[in-house]
């Protein structure tokens, strides 16, 4: 995917509560990128407009397992507290 598919993904999947200009975009992919959680990819076909496709390295995939074994527990805990607060 290249930024612009992202931009529009996110839009699709927010159904349309969110759409992120390129200000937010292109830079995280720079980061994510820096950081080694996505590779530029070769895709761009002759005569296309210039764009830069990339992809989840194993480092990426990693980093979204440990996210979301993260993300399963903080979830739980809260709601745990809800059980004793409400």
């Amino acid at each position: 995917m290249h930024g612009y598919e992202i931009m529009e993904e996110i839009f699709e999947r927010t159904k349309g509560l969110w759409r992120p200009g390129p200000s937010a975009v292109y830079p995280t992919l720079t980061w994510l990128e820096e950081k080694g959680y996505i590779e530029e990819v070769e895709g761009q076909v002759k005569g296309e407009k210039a764009r830069r496709p990339y992809q989840i390295t194993e480092k990426g995939r990693e980093a979204l397992r440990d996210y979301e074994k993260f993300k399963s527990e903080w979830l739980e805990n809260i709601s745990a507290l809800r059980e004793v607060w409400w």
